[in-house]
């Protein structure tokens, strides 16, 4: 049987994303290739909304084929806007591939525009997969944004795509509203590696991890993980936490983010007990957080789709095992 092609282009290694071209590289039917235009979150850096130097510590560039794409920008980074990523050899690359499924995570770059349009023009078949949101959509007004639906509607989903890949509800819905038609539309969840993120789970006692923080086994330990940051929504969730009817409770937040030092300090102008920062925590160390909860709490403004979600129902599928 001949093999598929699939080749994804992406800004840069992206730690939910890994596993999936890990996976597909195991398959006998298929060659799988990655590009990517950015080495950021392998070299370290500060991550702007977490705002904290790191390095995933997990492996990002095993166990599949991958190219990093010269960036020539003159202000090279994904944080830099439409020109940060500057990436015509992308060009000859997409000319030598052998034909295949070309999958394009977004249109936000000049890299990705240039992939959209050489890839439809070498004659390989091209896949969108993002997770814009549509209600940003409905609120955008002026002569920008019209050209801008403009270019997307009339010009990119029409002519340069072959499959919009949605993710969840507001990405479909987000496809409806720029007139894509059903036939280019593909459900294609996000994901985690379910089985890394268990064997993790399995690494920590629920009491001793408990006994660290100072929290008893009958407390009732609400979780949060993500940033810090007004999307979403932590004020909500500790305002709520400190109006919890429940005696023996405790938050526990990890993550980072610009508002962590205003939420620190309503919580000892208000004086709430029982609520712990962790700071950033690395993917290896994650599970152990969820295996101390009792609930997650997901209270973001919207999600288009939420990781922490499908982390958690790891952690309830071993927990049912």
């Amino acid at each position: 049987m001949e093999k598929i092609n699939i080749y994804f282009v992406v800004t840069h290694p992206i730690q939910y994303f890994v596993p999936v071209y890990q996976r597909l590289s195991k398959e006998r039917q298929v060659n799988c290739e990655v590009f990517f235009f950015s080495d950021e979150t392998v070299s370290g850096g500060v991550d702007k909304q977490f705002g904290v130097k790191f390095v995933w510590d997990i492996p990002l560039l095993e166990g599949y084929r991958y190219t990093f794409i010269k960036n020539r920008s003159w202000k090279p980074s994904i944080f830099k806007g439409f020109w940060g990523l500057f990436n015509p050899g992308i060009i000859l690359k997409l000319w030598k591939l052998p034909r295949g499924m070309v999958v394009i995570n977004g249109w936000h770059f000049s890299s990705y525009i240039m992939s959209f349009l050489f890839a439809s023009m070498f004659g390989h078949r091209v896949a969108i997969y993002c997770d814009a949101p549509v209600y940003k959509e409905i609120n955008r007004t002026g002569l920008k944004n019209t050209i801008r639906r403009f270019m997307l509607t009339r010009v990119l989903f029409k002519h340069m795509v072959d499959k919009c890949l949605y993710i969840g509800t507001q990405s479909r819905k987000f496809y409806d509203f720029n007139k894509v038609e059903e036939a280019k539309l593909v459900f294609t969840p996000f994901a985690i590696d379910n089985d890394r993120f268990r064997e993790g789970l399995k690494r920590f006692d629920r009491r001793v991890e408990r006994s660290k923080l100072n929290i008893n086994e009958e407390d009732f330990v609400v979780l949060f993980t993500g940033k810090f940051i007004s999307v979403k929504r932590p004020m909500d969730l500790i305002k709520a936490f400190e109006n919890l009817k429940v005696e023996k409770k405790y938050l526990v937040l990890v993550g980072e983010g610009e508002l962590k030092e205003s939420l620190q300090a309503y919580i000892a102008g208000q004086g709430i007990d029982h609520v712990h920062f962790t700071g950033f925590i690395n993917q290896n160390e994650l599970p152990k957080y969820y295996g101390i909860a009792d609930v997650l709490v997901l209270c973001s403004e919207t999600e288009t789709w939420g990781l922490s979600v499908n982390e958690a129902m790891a952690w309830i599928a071993d927990r049912n095992q």
